[in-house]
């Protein structure tokens, strides 16, 4: 897996290696699909811990472009990332739109469920989630 970061000019983003989940060799730019993608493709999710600077990420795919996630908590949570991404990613492939939650706690899991849309809902629709009471 990469870790994305910032670089001093805030329009651009470089590729950082991360170390392997076992331990072993850093990840570098090769292990990363690429799917003819270029940065600013809006594929991928990315959970930022402030704290430590870690980052987990989600690939939405070859041709999967993703929306603005939405947090909705879970009412009985105690934690910051306890609850769920809601996110409308837009497979061009098949100009459809499928609504996917992602768990808060680990995005590169993927989607823990995904709604089916009929056909393609635009890029710019937001959301916001507000609690019933």
């Amino acid at each position: 897996m990469a870790k994305f970061r910032d670089s001093t000019d805030s329009a651009s983003i470089v590729l950082d290696p991360a170390p392997a989940a076992d331990g072993g060799a850093a990840a570098s730019a090769a292990d990363v699909p690429v799917h003819d993608r270029s940065i600013g493709d809006f594929d991928t999710i990315v959970k930022y811990d402030d704290i430590t600077g870690d980052r987990e990420i989600w690939s939405a795919g070859p041709s999967g472009h993703v929306g603005e996630s939405v947090f909705a908590p879970d009412p009985d949570g105690t934690a910051e990332d306890d609850g769920w991404l809601i996110n409308a990613v837009y497979d061009s492939a098949t100009d459809r739109t499928d609504i996917c939650l992602l768990d808060a706690h680990d995005v590169t899991t993927g989607p823990v469920a995904r709604v089916h849309l009929t056909r393609r809902m635009p890029f710019g629709f937001h959301a916001n989630w507000f609690a019933a009471d």
